[in-house]
């Protein structure tokens, strides 16, 4: 999906999940809704979304020894989801059972992803206190996790950046704009090696 392959992953899903289907394979089934809802998320497509990715949540609980980590990863995107669809009471509640099940399941990045997701979604409500808060966790999973998700670092900085500025904290509001820009750069770079 990083490089723009989403046609290519949803024809290759969407052939896996009749495959599964077949085999009834509920684990493997679920797996595959849920990263069919991840692509129609990154086309903004959360209708839809929504609707994969709580068949995906569905069958997770209906199975006994579903895998915790797949479970969050598939509750962690219905609140992706929920909040793309204006639905953010429930995207709140979703993302943060997510992100206590990763947690449990001693997953770092899975808790940085989503622990990111809400404290973006509660910044733009303007609940700055609590994304402010949620984004020093997020710093403090950063340091655990190698290679932090592109998004993590370029939304986190820019929002560290307005909360400070907009409660007046400037210098603060400095240091995490420049840290954007220096990232912004290091991404460019990146992208122009490819």
């Amino acid at each position: 999906l990083a490089r723009g392959l989403v046609a290519k992953a949803q024809v290759t899903l969407d052939s896996a999940l009749e495959q599964a289907r077949l085999a009834a394979s509920p684990p493997v089934t679920a797996l595959i809704l849920a990263n069919q809802g991840a692509v129609y998320l990154a086309q903004d497509n959360p209708t839809y979304a929504l609707r994969l990715l709580k068949e995906a949540v569905a069958l997770y609980q209906a199975i006994p020894s579903s895998d915790p980590v797949q479970s969050a990863y598939a509750i962690g995107l219905l609140g992706k989801a929920h909040l793309a669809a204006g639905e953010s009471e429930r995207a709140y509640r979703l993302l943060t059972q997510a992100i206590q099940m990763s947690q449990q399941a001693g997953q770092l990045a899975q808790e940085l992803t989503w622990s990111n997701a809400l404290a973006a979604a509660l910044y733009q409500s303007g609940a700055l206190q609590q994304a402010l808060k949620l984004y020093e966790r997020c710093d403090e999973l950063a340091a655990q996790v190698p290679n932090p998700a592109p998004e993590y670092t370029r939304d986190h900085l820019i929002h560290r950046a307005m909360i400070h500025e907009q409660l007046g904290q400037r210098d603060l509001a400095l240091t995490y704009a420049l840290r954007a820009l220096t990232e912004a750069r290091a991404a460019i770079n990146r992208t122009c090696l490819l």
